[in-house]
This record gives structure tokens, sequence and C-alpha cells, in this order.
């Protein structure tokens, strides 16, 4: 699609060119872009937007590409991962004002075979995103806050634009459970005005 879009703008200037752009090609060889300099194609003499286009996309290697496209897709994945059976998070209360541009929000891992908190969990990562509203892309920064008290994870986040619109974002942690072989994720969902 792109490589039809590139052809399609370039007939357009060639066009508004004229006779011009056929003397200058007969005069010059070919057409070296300086942002290309460092590509090892570019001794090659490049003459159109749709070869540029396809020599980058021949050269990237496999892995690369394959890297590229799963960093681009890995929000989507995390977003909208299942919670871990046996362990669900909920709130403590609403998300309330912490400072200038600044919310907090508190939770409570629930083990779901005793419906008890669970007490001393680690933290080792925490994302808050508006993937409920299908935007899992867009996130606000957010970090643990001190504990408050025992089985209360507390987080802090940056007011962003989208907060005052009363959006839904989901608050996911990962966490080190004592007596769990591996780390237990999961999430809570609440709106932003409340």
């Amino acid at each position: 699609m792109y490589a039809l879009l590139a052809r399609s703008e370039e007939r357009e200037a060639l066009a508004e060119l004229g006779s011009a752009d056929t003397e200058y090609k007969r005069a010059v060889p070919g057409v070296h872009p300086t942002s290309m300099a460092a590509i090892p194609f570019c001794d090659i003499a490049i003459h159109t937007i749709e070869e540029i286009i396809m020599r980058i996309m021949s050269a990237m290697p496999t892995a690369v590409a394959t890297a590229l496209l799963l960093a681009a897709i890995s929000p989507a994945l995390t977003a909208g991962a299942a919670p871990v059976p046996g362990y669900r998070l909920e709130l403590v209360g609403p998300a309330h004002p912490a400072g200038p541009k600044q919310h907090a929000v508190s939770t409570r891992i629930i083990r779901a075979s005793d419906n008890k908190p669970v007490i001393g969990a680690a933290i080792t990562s925490v994302r808050l995103d508006m993937g409920p509203e299908n935007m899992a892309a867009m996130t606000a920064p957010v970090r643990q806050a001190p504990a408050v008290a025992p089985g209360i994870y507390s987080f802090l986040f940056d007011d962003s634009m989208v907060w005052t619109e009363r959006a839904k974002w989901a608050l996911t942690i990962t966490a080190t459970v004592k007596g769990e072989p591996k780390p237990v994720t999961t999430s809570v969902v609440f709106q932003a005005g409340q």
C-alpha cells in the first residue's frame, strides 16, 4: 500500500516538474538520499521512492522484522491476558488525588480458594493502560507507593488529558506470592473519575 501511495505521489511530482526532471535524471546517473547513506545497499542508484521502500524491505533480516512486529503487538497481547486463576485484584477504594496532577489507587490481591487477602506479595511489575477502552497502547506512568497496611498495595500515577474523561483503565500487576511456583498476574478495571 505504501509503495502504491509513493508511486502516486511520484507521478504527481513528475507531472509538475515535467522535462526538468527528465533532464536531471539523464545528467545524474542515480539519486543517493543522504538519510540512506549508512545503509549498505545505497551504493546502487535509486530513482524512485518505491525502489527505496522495496530495497529496505528486502534488506531487512527476518529476525529484525519479527522483533519489530512483536514489539508492535505485545501491548495488545498483554492487555488482553486473562488473570491467573486462583487470584484476583480488587480495589480498596476509588482512585483519589495524591498531589498535584497525581492520583493514587489502593488494591488488594485476593486468593480465591479462601477469599482472603495476600499479605507480603512482592510486586515485580505494574502497568496502567486503557485496554478496557480498546486503547491498550495508551498507558500512564505508574509506580508502587509505600505500603499503608499489610495486604494493601497502593500505586501512584500521573494524571493525563484522558483522565478527566471518565475513561476506564486497567491496572495489571505481577507479583511473587509465597507458596506459588510462578509469579501471579492479575488486573482490575476502574473508571478514572470515580
